[in-house]
């Protein structure tokens, strides 16, 4: 597997280099190291994952399409979802198939958001897995009639993160969540977040956590007179900040 794997990485490297160049060699050697380490510790996790669950993969970067009706209501019957699935696995015995999607971390500690995906999804700060959830991909073996009525298992985060102590790890979203008292909170805040969209409603909302490292603080309105106003006064944006405190009971999330 490592020589399989390093084979790749000189491979891909090398097609970066004729294209763009090397840049400097030691930030080179460092990074190609970090990418060949990184995958090899991802391919190694995935293998021991899959003896365990049964799942192996199906496709990569597949197309997969939705609809909200189902579960947010009529009034966004129109509304599709599309997406492009990083990876879709299946498993035989019993029948089943899930959805993987990888997320990168370059540096710092897990987030919040990343802890619990049903909370996030709720909260409207991860919106990805309730979406998925949702989709069905347009090709391979999971398309088929038999499947396409079944929703996917799970819908999983696989972070890579080289930088840390534990490379890789993995969170999970039941479409279950969908049901009962989560899903008419997390269907609350899909309806509230289109709704703003619709109507033009872009809210600047100030929090530490995003503002001491957003790229574009020097340039935000934050401090604007109007601006701030409108994020600590006005109706609408302060729905979206009850959105970021809601809460799961225990036993949903």
């Amino acid at each position: 597997m490592r020589t399989d794997i390093n084979t790749a990485v000189e491979s891909c490297f090398a097609d970066y280099a004729r294209e763009h160049g090397a840049g400097y060699p030691l930030l080179w050697q460092m990074a190609r190291e970090t990418v060949a380490g990184l995958a090899l510790a991802a391919a190694m996790a995935d293998e021991e994952e899959s003896r365990a669950s049964g799942f192996v993969p199906e496709a990569f970067e597949v197309e997969a399409e939705g609809s909200l009706e189902s579960v947010v209501g009529a009034e966004l019957k129109s509304l599709r979802v599309h997406g492009r699935l990083d990876r879709v696995d299946r498993r035989d015995k019993p029948p089943g198939w899930r959805i993987v999607d990888y997320k990168y971390r370059h540096g710092g500690r897990k987030k919040d958001e990343d802890k619990n995906l049903v909370l996030s999804a709720a909260r409207g700060t991860r919106l990805q897995p309730p979406l998925y959830a949702l989709m069905h991909p347009q090709s391979g073996r999971s398309d088929r009639a038999s499947n396409r009525a079944m929703a996917p298992e799970t819908v999983d985060f696989v972070f890579l993160s080289p930088r840390q102590a534990v490379t890789v790890e993995r969170a999970s979203f039941d479409p279950a969540a969908w049901k009962g008292a989560t899903g008419q909170t997390i269907a609350q805040t899909v309806r509230t977040l289109v709704d703003g969209i619709r109507q033009g409603r872009y809210f600047v909302l100030p929090e530490d956590k995003y503002c001491s490292h957003c790229e574009f603080a020097a340039a935000c309105r934050r401090f604007h007179g109007p601006t701030w106003w409108r994020a600590y006064t006005a109706t609408a944006a302060r729905a979206l900040k009850r959105i970021r405190k809601v809460k799961i009971e225990k036993g949903d999330a």
